[in-house]
């Protein structure tokens, strides 16, 4: 075996250097740095090993074309000894929650105190005699309800009210217990009142709504708080506030509540929106629900 020790080994002008041929091995060995200040091409990658220095892998070079597959829906994280992770996902409706210092976090249930939209009818022509809210939505995973009669408009001046049921809707209480009180704040400086203690219905409005009319400038804006409705150890009870034009022509500002006295060992699954007289014309009515 031979050593040559130079400086510097350049090819014959035009042509390329060549080191071995095909079947010889090229050894560089331990120890030995080999400096670049050129591009090397041709290099395959089956004969590349070792270990890739940070500083050698440009700023966003690596795509996400060159990630490896993972799952869909999983996000990627750090474990506790500061390697990446993939967070299994979750199933629909559910949250990221962190786990704390030192552990990936996880999906689960979102928690409790938010209202979340369950459905929303919106009425934008013709005429509606009612709105149902039935046991499609008013289900165990929830606590509480809220239903928001948004700039709505009736087609003659009338009350809104309010039944419910225990049986999804198949028939709604018209017995004598509801009990209930609301008050209307008129702009001139009156008020009007509306107290049961033995309907056969919520009456939410202590006064008649106005006529939408022609041209619809009439509308009206509601909320109606449910708490509990499927509890059967405590009374179905309710509140209510919001804004209304009377039939008077006012402005009303409104609130209210009250239970159905009817033992507490039912379960109510439904509820109905009605009206003393004519029909439900415009507006959009949503229910919400809130775990605890």
């Amino acid at each position: 075996m031979s050593k040559i020790e130079v400086d510097q080994v350049d090819p014959q002008s035009g042509t390329t250097l060549t080191l071995g041929t095909s079947g010889d091995t090229v050894s560089i060995p331990s120890g030995v740095t080999l400096a670049n200040a050129g591009t090397v091409t041709g290099i395959p990658t089956s004969a590349l090993s070792g270990t890739i220095a940070t500083a050698q892998i440009a700023d966003d070079a690596v795509t996400l074309a060159k990630m490896a597959p993972g799952t869909d829906g999983n996000v990627i994280s750090y474990d506790a000894s500061g390697n990446p992770v993939a967070v299994a996902t979750g199933s629909a409706g559910q949250v990221l929650t962190s786990a704390g210092a030192g552990a990936p976090p996880t999906f689960a249930d979102a928690g409790g105190g938010a209202y979340e939209k369950l459905v929303t009818t919106s009425i934008t022509s013709g005429a509606v005699s009612n709105i149902i809210f039935d046991n499609t939505y008013i289900t165990s995973t929830y606590r509480d309800y809220r239903i928001v009669c948004s700039n709505f408009e009736v087609s003659a001046d009338s009350e809104l009210r309010m039944t419910i049921s225990s049986d999804n809707g198949s028939s709604f209480k018209s017995g004598s217990y509801y009990r209930y009180a609301s008050r209307a704040f008129k702009s001139d400086a009156t008020t009007n009142n509306r107290t049961d203690s033995g309907n056969t219905n919520f009456i939410i409005t202590a006064d008649n709504m106005k006529d939408g009319g022609s041209p619809s400038d009439r509308t009206s804006s509601i909320i109606i708080d449910i708490f509990d409705p499927l509890n059967t150890t405590t009374f179905f009870s309710a509140a209510w506030r919001g804004f209304f034009t009377s039939a008077s022509s006012l402005a009303c500002g409104l609130y209210g509540g009250g239970f159905y006295n009817a033992g507490a060992s039912q379960s109510f699954d439904a509820v109905k929106l009605v009206l003393s007289s004519g029909n439900f014309e415009l507006g959009s009515y949503t229910l919400y629900g809130r775990k605890i």
